[in-house]
């Protein structure tokens, strides 16, 4: 709460709608967050917060926070969205058809388009397919050549959150969920994932202020990032600003 993105009550509501189950991680909330997650959520019974207590200093705070939400959920299939992404209720029979081909396709993770809604929910930037998806036994974190010494991570080729097995190897197989075309998405036949949190640019570049600036520089030991660090709305300006007819 305290790094500013006001849509995670929406979103966490809608993820007790779409799921059996929805296991929250907290890392050293002293700002009131599990309370008002506690309010949000009193109509839902199917959700659970994880308490951790972290250092934001270790450069594996992202992988290790997504890894004990993952350790608490007891489903067969694992979807895993940060607090500023949702997936449209609508798509719910679409997801259930997905994750039950996953099932008995031979692969372990379902890579799906992911939209980055811009400046308004009429726009987008960008859409990326992300593994948002897996079944079985698996861990997020940098895959092994992304680590470098003390654990910091090549953050040129890697976020530290990459699906990776025990031995930090990339975890698979992959499979994409469907087309990544903004036409193929309007049409209402295939999954995505709605990223907003690139909505609000002023909210994104609180947050970049208050924490993920100095931890982007923390897990790396102080090598920029290959994404921008938004510190300011000049660092916005090479992103398109794209029209969309998508169902949200």
């Amino acid at each position: 709460m305290s790094h500013g993105f006001t849509g995670w009550d929406k979103n966490l509501k809608n993820a007790c709608q779409f799921a059996d189950e929805v296991v929250i991680a907290v890392n050293t909330s002293d700002d009131g967050t599990e309370d008002a997650i506690r309010d949000s959520l009193w109509e839902h019974k199917n959700w659970k917060i994880v308490s951790a207590n972290f250092s934001k200093l270790d450069p594996l705070f992202d992988g290790r926070l997504k890894n004990l939400a993952l350790q608490h959920c007891t489903g067969e299939f694992f979807i895993q969205l940060d607090a500023d992404e949702y997936i449209p209720l609508w798509q719910k029979p679409l997801w259930e058809n997905a994750l039950f081909q996953l099932k008995f396709s031979g692969g372990r993770v379902l890579a799906v388009p992911s939209v980055d809604l811009y400046k308004d929910r009429s726009g987008y930037k960008v859409i990326n397919y992300k593994t948002h998806v897996h079944i079985g036994q698996a861990w997020r974190g940098p895959a092994a050549g992304a680590l470098k010494p003390a654990y910091f991570i090549n953050t040129q080729i890697s976020d530290g959150t990459e699906l990776i097995n025990e031995q930090f190897q990339p975890y698979g197989p992959v499979i994409a969920s469907g087309p990544c075309d903004i036409k193929d998405l309007e049409s209402g036949k295939s999954l995505f994932v709605v990223h907003e949190g690139y909505i609000n640019i002023d909210e994104r570049i609180q947050r970049t202020r208050a924490f993920w600036g100095q931890h982007w520089l923390q897990e790396s030991n102080g090598t920029l990032p290959a994404h921008k660090i938004h510190h300011d709305e000049s660092t916005f300006s090479h992103y398109e600003y794209k029209k969309h007819n998508l169902k949200l």
